[in-house]
């Protein structure tokens, strides 16, 4: 293999360097940047933000010009909401503005590699159609099932684009693989496990410890296919029960009707004592140095950063026995699964959690080896290196056809 050199456009959906799959992404970065035949540049679909910041901390050509997306939340695109119609349409405009603007940054830097992280942008394939750069695309989540998004002109129009202009795309877990390789070619497609980064080990967390209260987290975006709801039903049922030392914490930000209808139903219930909304949270490892439990409780969990960031801290991980959460854990060895959906289900893990404190503290010792061993030496971040240099050196072409 020759050791080209590789100028690659990294395309990020999100200027939020908390947001998971944009931290997946610069935790990849960060690897690659130790490449001595590699240069990075990023585009984002915002002017300003943390992840921006940061990759300029790290010497990363900011592209100075902004492009769309072409992702909706389904719930909120109606032929009467004119706002999402003209968001949309400007989203667009702004798209094919930076397609034309490119151009003398492709030119001035010798790009020969474009990435494009997540579902929710066009920009990649659209590079690819005009210049024939190869590109790599990133999928990170399921889509409607997951965020309830749809893709402007139907979900058709991705799978084409996948199948059209992408070299190579990654899923981040079997569960994605198995949902797309539907409909996009199966020989394009890899599954990488997301790299994590090792600032988010905590060593010797004392959890579950006698005469102490219980706390459970659960964290990410506040939206139905998370599961906080019925993690609130839960710790409902147990304290009626008269155990009133368990707490849930739930770190998400507070926005949404969502929200609201849960934020009700604590209120109504009078739980306020034991359910604790905290906004959202930017520094995770204080938050769960105080937590015992981690809770995943999402319905279709694409991968389950979550997950991983949480058997590094050391907390026990209970996790809904579905999609990338099901890979991630081992049941009884690494972290505890319970039916997905099923109340009665959940209620009795926690209270065998809680009743066997000590068998459960194992399990999360060895949730926190197994993911230092699988997620925080790079292993993503290798095996992305080998497929860029694979594309680059070959110069791959496809042939391209019309979306």
């Amino acid at each position: 293999m020759k050791n080209s050199k590789i100028t690659v456009l990294f395309c990020f959906h999100d200027g939020n360097k908390n947001n998971g799959g944009n931290r997946s992404l610069i935790d990849v970065t960060d690897n690659l940047l130790e490449k001595k035949n590699i240069e990075i540049l990023a585009a984002f679909p915002v002017k300003e933000g943390s992840a921006i910041e940061y990759l300029k901390s790290k010497n990363v050509y900011i592209v100075p010009f902004c492009y769309g997306r072409w992702d909706y939340h389904m719930e909120d695109y109606t032929p009467k909401n004119l706002y999402m119609i003209l968001k949309t349409l400007k989203s667009f405009a702004y798209t094919y503005d930076f397609l034309y603007r490119i151009d003398s940054v492709i030119n001035e830097f010798h790009i020969n590699l474009i990435y494009t992280n997540t579902m929710v942008l066009p920009i990649g394939m659209l590079i690819k159609k005009k210049y024939g750069i190869p590109m790599i695309w990133h999928i990170r989540e399921f889509g409607y099932e997951d965020h309830k998004l749809g893709i402007i002109g139907g979900v058709n129009r991705l799978y084409r684009g996948m199948n059209t202009y992408s070299d190579k795309i990654i899923m981040i877990s079997k569960s994605l693989f198995d949902k797309y390789s539907k409909y996009v070619n199966p020989e394009k497609m890899q599954v990488i496990y997301d790299d994590i980064s090792p600032e988010f080990i905590i060593n010797q967390h004392q959890i579950l410890q006698p005469n102490t209260k219980c706390n459970i987290l659960i964290a990410g975006t506040i939206k139905p296919g998370k599961g906080q709801k019925e993690a609130i039903q839960v710790i409902q049922k147990i304290i009626k029960k008269g155990n009133r030392n368990v707490h849930l914490y739930i770190a998400g930000e507070k926005r949404g009707e969502y929200y609201k209808e849960i934020l009700k139903y604590v209120q109504r219930y009078k739980l306020e004592e034991n359910i604790h909304f905290l906004g959202y949270v930017t520094d995770m490892n204080s938050l769960r140095r105080q937590m015992d439990i981690a809770l995943v409780a999402s319905c279709s969990e694409a991968f389950g950063r979550v997950t991983v960031e949480a058997m590094l801290a050391g907390m026990l991980v209970i996790g809904a026995d579905v999609a990338g959460t099901s890979e991630l854990i081992c049941d009884g060895v690494n972290g505890i699964l319970y039916e997905a959906g099923n109340l009665e289900s959940l209620e009795k893990t926690i209270e065998t959690v809680i009743h066997d404190a000590d068998k459960m503290r194992k399990i999360a010792q060895n949730g926190h080896i197994t993911a230092i061993n699988d997620y925080t030496i790079g292993k993503c971040s290798e095996e992305i290196y080998k497929i860029m240099q694979e594309l680059v050196d070959e110069k791959s072409n496809f042939p391209i056809e019309t979306i």
